[in-house]
């Protein structure tokens, strides 16, 4: 025993005189980096000492601060900042040393490659390191970093205890680049909380005699504002506005080349999300300027360069409703389209070549189109987001900041799309996505199907000129319309995102456009049982893919599902469509005793299968035949008296959201629920039936004479369904449904999407493109405003909703539930239906000529009643008040654990 406690001693010893003497070799290490620092900033301190002395000091120290976070931490702590800016503003007659002291600083703030925020957040990058906190003591820098938050900030005697780990020999990597970061970010923090510092360098980028024309010393100005940039945006940004530093900048854009693209990049970040530094840029020129630049690189066929100028141009842009206005009446939407034009027409012979090659080797599929660069691809997509930027509405937070009113708005949405069609967009966009196959880059090709679609969305013009647009969709292939086009990468597509932007493109069409609707309706005819003609219509072929799911297997099925989801574009808000489809058989009977099938029941056929299948991928399919006969059902009480009239159907749903069918999916029982719910806001009796017609009047001992006599009218189909759901779901049951749809995830996402498309920046539209050609699919987000799809398991491009469908089930659920707790607290007469009681007024007053004996006693009666139905409906409020005390409870419950 002595013996283990004494080799436990030992090694405790070992251990801790290993711990010492690492602790003591980093901090003389620390020690010796700061006698060092401090050395080389007394000797460029001496005012006296001779030049070349001074400047081989500054070059020495530039070599020291390049990735030294300890030299970095040493030259804050003693004073290097404003020395070297005191070295800047009086030594300007030595471009030597100005020029070093530039790249000192540079050095000094710049951050690890690994940390340094991409461009698409680079002015909220102090919020993800934390503002550094610092302030300068006789003993040295004292700070803490903020990462804690406010409040909760820890101050530290000494940067360098936090290299000391008691642990290990030697740093782990991570806490490496935190001590890089950090360094980084307290020098950038001392050189910007002083605004005359920034305005300082600001001046540098003058002309002489204010500035100074050194080549070198306006590129390292350049990018010492670009790394400040990084860690302290807001101060950085403050500064600028206060001076005419955004004119300045612009002024780099006419430079050399590298400080031109250098000051481009700087541009990028700080009109990411400032509006005054937007509106100066632009009325400085800056759409001339980067065109001209576009042009000099080579347009899409340019490189990185291009790509930056587009994503400052997407940034003046965004909603921007002032610099949209200016872009639109200074002629520069001709340029745009012609961008785009000469990127397809540059390629066509040589992708013609290509083509003929991949088809005899077999490899031209449906997807294929003419091959691009992955950097062409980038460029393409930041072209095509500026088109979705002109099109698109502005959000209402922004607007209100703007003071731009909503009609303004819509007339200048309006305007930049009457101008874009006008100066050849639309046929511009259609060789980028379906005309000859389009370009082979998945993430281009959804991306021009999603700007197609923005482009006619509610326009006449647009959507009569895709209309009559004839293309071929694969080369030396017949022609179709486009329309038609759409619809075959709509259900046969491999890609999800491109089969939703291609719905999408359908979607638009049919937007605001009755008559376009009732044209693709009336392409929809029966085809005989067993037909295998590929049919030539566009509704031929969405005829032939809903046949094909009940004998076809899951592949066939899921494409019935795709089909469904594209009519119910066809139906939304089309009476005339929803009742003349209602009466379409799928597909001609063999015999004329054989029943056909008619259009609504085969979808709710394929929804039977579709909750059966085990095969599908995931419940994204049972979510698209929900949604097609949600669109359906709303607002056609024909439609919903022939749902309730066939014996399974009720049942179905019922089953559905109660979960005893289908998948255990919290989205496709809320989607059900509402399904049910408008089957009751709608399904009432049509204005002709006889319930609707005024009976004779009558005596009150008519009334209760022959009242037992008289045919009971029929149930009106919403107080079937709602019969059903009381006895089957509950009222409790049936409001949590409600309330788990709207806590759902993908939906609460979807209703909060912005209108606006997501930005492209170099990061995002590398990954894009980085699978091009492979194969594989590319990470493209969903466009807001496209219809989901069912999706291979794990993509992340397809969601279940979509903005407006979201819009459109919460506008309904408040009906639904005002409509629900009101009859259900309504009395119910003797033959089951809910009516409303009767008051003692309307008994009297329906009573003329009876003696006062016959009144009092009628009132007794009345009364009587009354009462019974006061008890009845206490009953009833009792038991909703118990319902809705656990309904309530139930969503408190789920809300707290989505905040967890």
């Amino acid at each position: 025993m002595k013996s283990i406690m004494g080799r436990v001693a030992m090694g405790a010893r070992r251990f801790g005189e290993h711990v010492v003497g690492e602790a003591t070799r980093v901090a003389e290490e620390v020690d010796e980096t700061e006698s060092d620092v401090e050395a080389l900033l007394q000797r460029l301190s001496g005012a006296s000492m001779h030049p070349e002395y001074r400047r081989e000091a500054m070059a020495q120290l530039k070599d020291m601060l390049a990735d030294r976070p300890k030299a970095q931490l040493a030259f804050g702590s003693m004073g290097g900042v404003p020395l070297l800016m005191s070295v800047l503003q009086e030594d300007r007659d030595d471009l030597g040393l100005m020029r070093g002291a530039l790249e000192c600083f540079v050095h000094a703030m710049r951050l690890p490659p690994s940390l340094q925020p991409q461009q698409q957040d680079r002015q909220q990058s102090h919020l993800r390191y934390g503002p550094a906190v610092v302030s300068l003591e006789p003993n040295g820098l004292q700070g803490g970093w903020g990462s804690q938050g406010a409040g909760s900030q820890q101050q530290t005697p000494h940067p360098y205890q936090q290299l000391l780990v008691p642990h290990a020999a030697t740093p782990t990597p991570a806490s490496t680049l935190a001590v890089e970061a950090q360094a980084a970010a307290i020098n950038a923090e001392l050189l910007a909380r002083r605004q005359e510092n920034v305005l300082l360098l600001l001046a540098l980028l003058e002309d002489e005699p204010v500035g100074i024309n050194d080549f070198y010393v306006r590129y390292h100005t350049v990018q010492l504002l670009t790394v400040l940039l990084q860690s302290c945006a807001f101060k950085l940004q403050d500064a600028i506005l206060s001076s005419r530093g955004v004119v300045r900048l612009m002024d780099m854009l006419a430079e050399r080349e590298i400080i031109r693209n250098e000051a481009l990049v700087l541009l990028v970040a700080l009109t990411h999300s400032n509006e005054e530094v937007q509106k100066i840029a632009a009325f400085e020129g800056a759409f001339d300027r980067v065109f001209h630049i576009i042009k000099e690189e080579g347009g899409a066929d340019g490189g990185v360069v291009v790509q930056d100028c587009l994503e400052l141009l997407n940034n003046l842009l965004r909603a921007n409703e002032a610099n949209q206005r200016l872009f639109r009446e200074m002629g520069y939407i001709s340029q745009l389209v012609q961008l785009l034009s000469s990127s397809t027409s540059a390629n066509v012979q040589g992708a013609s070549l290509e083509q003929g090659l991949r088809s005899l080797n077999g490899h031209l599929g449906e997807d294929s189109g003419f091959p691009i660069s992955q950097q062409k691809a980038s460029i393409l997509l930041c072209a095509l987001e500026t088109v979705m930027l002109l099109v698109a509405h502005m959000p209402e937070a922004r607007s209100a900041e703007a003071t731009v009113k909503p009609q303004d708005q819509q007339s200048s949405s309006q305007a930049n799309t009457g101008a874009l069609l006008q100066q050849g967009m639309l046929e511009a966009l259609l060789p980028l996505c379906l005309k000859e196959g389009g370009v082979a880059s998945p993430a281009v090709s959804t991306q021009s199907l999603s700007a197609l679609g923005d482009l006619v969305a509610g326009n006449k013009e647009g959507q009569q000129k895709l209309g009559a647009c004839i293309i071929a969709p694969k080369p030396g292939g017949p022609s179709v319309p486009a329309l038609q086009a759409a619809l075959r990468v709509a259900l046969h597509s491999s890609e999800p995102s491109k089969r939703s932007a291609a719905e999408h493109v359908v979607q638009a069409f049919c937007q605001g456009n009755p008559e376009g609707q009732a044209v693709l309706a009336s392409t929809l005819m029966p085809m005989p049982r067993g037909s295998t003609g590929m049919p030539s219509t566009f509704g031929g072929e969405l005829a032939g893919a809903l046949r094909s799911g009940p004998s076809g297997g899951a592949a066939a099925l899921e494409v019935s599902c795709r089909a469904a989801s594209v009519l119910q574009h066809l139906l939304a808000g089309n009476a005339a469509v929803k009742e003349r489809l209602l009466q379409l058989p799928i597909e001609l009977p063999p015999s004329p005793s054989v029943p056909s099938e008619l259009l609504l029941q085969r979808c709710f056929r394929l929804l039977s299968l579709a909750l059966q299948s085990k095969e599908l991928s995931g419940h994204s399919s049972t979510l698209l035949l929900l949604r097609l006969l949600l669109v359906w059902l709303h607002e056609s009480p024909a439609a919903i008296a022939q749902t309730v009239a066939n014996a399974g159907y009720l049942p179905l749903l019922v089953d559905v959201v109660n979960g005893r069918q289908g998948p255990d999916c919290a989205r496709v029982h809320g989607l059900a629920a509402v399904l049910l719910g408008v089957c009751m806001l709608h399904g009432h009796l049509p204005p002709s039936h006889p319930q609707h017609q005024s009976p004779p009047q009558q005596s009150w001992q008519q009334q209760r004479q022959h009242a037992p006599q008289q045919p009971s009218s029929p149930t009106p189909p919403s107080d079937l369904v709602l019969d059903v759901l009381i006895a089957r779901v509950g009222l409790s049951q049936y409001i949590a449904k409600l309330d788990t749809l709207n806590a759902d995830p993908a939906f609460l996402s979807a209703s909060s999407s912005s209108a606006l498309p997501q930005q492209v920046t170099r990061a995002f539209a590398a990954a894009a493109t980085a699978d091009d050609g492979k194969g594989t699919q590319a990470a493209l987000p969903q466009h807001p405003s496209s219809a989901p799809h069912p999706s291979h398991a794990g993509s992340s491009s397809s969601s279940p909703f979509d903005r407006a469908f979201t819009v459109f089930v919460q506008s309904l659920e408040g009906q639904i539930r005002q409509h629900v707790i009101y009859a259900f607290t309504r009395p119910k007469a003797p033959g089951g239906r809910h009516v409303a009681a009767a008051s003692p007024a309307e008994l009297l007053a329906s009573l003329p000529g009876i003696g006062d004996a016959e009144k009092l006693r009628a009132a007794a009666e009345a009364m009587l009643r009354l009462g019974q139905v006061a008890d009845e409906l206490q009953a009833h409020n009792l038991a909703l008040k118990q319902d809705l005390g656990r309904a309530a409870q139930q969503q408190q419950q789920q809300q707290q654990q989505l905040q967890q």
